[in-house]
């Protein structure tokens, strides 16, 4: 009997493996070397990289490699060949991108490599294949602030030039002639809207690629032999008029044309399509999201998470690491929003499930395989524990606002200026609100100077670096050179030359700031607050100068002013770095206790105890020169 059993077990057993072999499906290639003489020879021992499988192979003596495919990916769809060489690039399909051939056995993938640096890449179709790829990329480069003509291709086409052998220059050159040539034929709409993207033309790419899905569209709909190959057509000429409208920051237009291509999908086929589609359609909804107010915000970061949690189940199934990254990094920037949006609790918790989603990504996004990825998620989750910190307060709130700064310094290593400028000056501004919570006024001062080195017209970053030379460390003298940088570039500034007269009192410059501050409280669009401190600045100016005559009417003056104020009038500035010079130069020996209970007098204080502040101080200085101390 027991005989009987194991017979049948092992049948069994044999029968499952035998299903099991079946259902093992192994897509097939062959590497080969095209030398610079035009021979052909099989690449041996190099490693193939398929991407989005996450997988890999080490082709044999002949050149060939397999992999195991996973059952939810389809015939048609696209893949990925990246071989690791260090001279050599894949020339073969074009960018290492074919689809899932028909009969895997009988249709392997050839792939052919050419050394770096080889003419023959410069082909109409290898060019093609950048632009759609600087299309796909860009939107990353879209900031919430930020303006279309912000976007820079520089270092995109210095990062592709090098990885073939190529200076940016060349690149360049090869591509405007590529431009000039698409254009002067005027026969293809897709090539077209490439064309007036990479000339940064992004309204025109929109109009022509939408123009070339329509067509596409139209012969699908007619059911023509060629009907599969529109619809394919159609769908990624509406995703890239989407990319040209993000670009163009017009991001309702291209969540219509991300939807619009969403129609034409196969559902039950497209797997990877489908899942990079709601990525698409997550993106979109959620630039639109942040920009929008109350509701809106609200139904678009929700359409967001649920079009990120789709494509995060979609990458799921079809065992893709890498997609399902990127799908739960996009759940923790809406999570970060939302919280950023929400307060109490219930933001604290949005906020830490956005560290969470980043953290779970990072298991995937590691520096090694996808450094560009990783340094991205490192940004992102500074981002949601500085915010947490900053709402957390306290000790706990200190330790997470450093777990944020180790973030940042991490996403640096590999965003640098020479490599990524756009997303190391992201970074370094994001440093630099951590820094600023945490006081760490070296490193707000260095962070903010890297930004202003990228955008040079950033208010934001100007005016806290210079509170913090002028009113924490009490470097004067950079202060001033701040300043004097700011208002050369940007001369209608009214506040920028508040802050240089105020410079020049605070670097011994008095004569120089009696002058300034005389124009300037003749500027008509003076505001009230500048009006009175720049009175007070003047006469600490005049009283360093010995100018004893000209203090009693500067101070009629001050009281004429606060007496116009509203009677809720309060000021809002600090004068620390004023004060703090004031009780070490030399020039003002003889007048700091009247300057310093001025200004005391006026520091957060009432209309009431400003105008008692400037009579003690007239009492006082007139009391000074009865007894001769001036």
């Amino acid at each position: 009997m027991r005989s009987i059993i194991v017979i049948v077990l092992i049948s069994a057993l044999s029968l499952t493996l035998s299903q099991a072999q079946a259902q093992v499906r192994l897509l097939k290639g062959e590497v080969s070397y095209i030398e610079r003489d035009g021979n052909k020879r099989a690449a041996s021992g190099v490693e193939v990289l398929v991407k989005p499988l996450g997988g890999s192979a080490i082709t044999d003596d002949d050149g060939q490699f397999s992999v195991v495919l996973p059952q939810a990916y389809r015939p048609g769809e696209p893949l990925t060949f990246e071989v690791k060489e260090e001279k050599w690039r894949v020339w073969e399909p074009t960018g290492g991108r074919a689809r899932i051939p028909r009969n895997l056995s009988k249709d392997p993938i050839a792939i052919t490599l050419l050394p770096k640096g080889s003419k023959k890449f410069w082909t109409d179709a290898f060019i093609e294949m950048f632009v759609e790829q600087t299309a796909e990329k860009a939107k990353l480069l879209v900031r919430a602030e930020g303006k279309p003509q912000e976007i820079d291709f520089g270092p995109m086409i210095k990062e592709w030039a090098a990885n073939y052998g190529f200076t940016a220059q060349e690149a360049k050159v090869q591509i405007d002639k590529w431009v000039q040539e698409t254009q002067e034929k005027q026969e293809d709409f897709y090539k077209l809207g490439l064309a007036a993207f990479a000339e940064k033309n992004f309204k025109r790419a929109a109009e022509l690629f939408e123009e070339d899905a329509q067509k596409n569209a139209k012969r699908f709909e007619m059911k023509t032999k060629e009907a599969e190959e529109s619809r394919a057509k159609a769908i990624n000429s509406f995703r890239k008029a989407g990319d040209s409208h993000y670009s163009s920051y017009q991001f309702t237009k291209a969540l219509k044309s991300y939807e619009r291509a969403m129609t034409y999908v196969d559902k039950e086929k497209a797997g990877l399509l489908l899942a990079d589609l709601q990525m698409e359609i997550a993106g979109a909804n959620w630039a639109i999201g942040i920009r929008a107010g109350g509701q809106a915000s609200r139904k678009h970061l929700h359409r967001a998470f649920s079009a990120y949690d789709l494509a995060a189940s979609a990458y799921t199934r079809l065992h893709n690491a890498e997609g399902l990254a990127a799908a739960q990094t996009g759940k923790g920037i809406v999570f970060s929003q939302q919280g950023i949006r929400t307060g109490g609790a219930e933001g604290q918790r949005l906020l830490g499930e956005a560290v969470a989603a980043y953290r779970a990504a990072l298991e995937v996004r590691t520096r090694e395989l996808l450094p560009q990825d990783w340094a991205m998620t490192q940004n992102n989750l500074g981002n949601s524990l500085k915010n947490i910190g900053i709402r957390t307060g306290g000790a706990e709130g200190q330790r997470l606002l450093g777990e944020a700064v180790a973030a940042f310094k991490l996403a640096l290593e590999v965003r640098t200026r020479e490599t990524l400028p756009p997303q190391w000056a992201q970074t370094h501004n994001n440093l630099a609100e951590a820094a600023l919570a945490l006081r760490d006024w070296e490193q707000v001062v260095a962070s903010y100077q890297n930004v202003l080195a990228l955008y040079p017209d950033y208010a934001k970053a100007y005016n806290i670096m210079n509170a913090v030379l002028h009113e924490h460390l009490f470097r004067y003298d950079k202060a001033y050179a701040l300043n004097k940088h700011w208002v050369s570039g940007h001369p209608s500034d009214v506040s920028g030359h508040s802050n240089f007269a105020e410079s020049h009192f605070t670097t011994g410059r008095f004569s120089e700031a009696e002058t300034r501050l005389g124009e300037l409280l003749d500027h008509p669009k003076l505001d009230a607050q500048a009006q009175v401190v720049l009175r007070i600045i003047e006469i600490g100016a005049l009283a360093a100068q010995s100018k004893d005559d000209d203090i009693p009417e500067k101070l009629r003056s001050l009281r004429t002013r606060v007496e116009s104020s509203p009677d809720e009038f309060q000021l809002e500035w600090s004068f620390e770095g004023t004060k703090h010079f004031i009780g070490q130069h030399e020039a003002l020996a003889a007048s700091r206790e009247f300057l310093l209970n001025l200004i005391e007098g006026f520091e957060g204080k009432d209309k009431t105890t400003m105008l008692a502040a400037v009579e003690n101080a007239q009492s006082q200085f007139v009391a000074a020169m009865g007894a001769g101390v001036r």
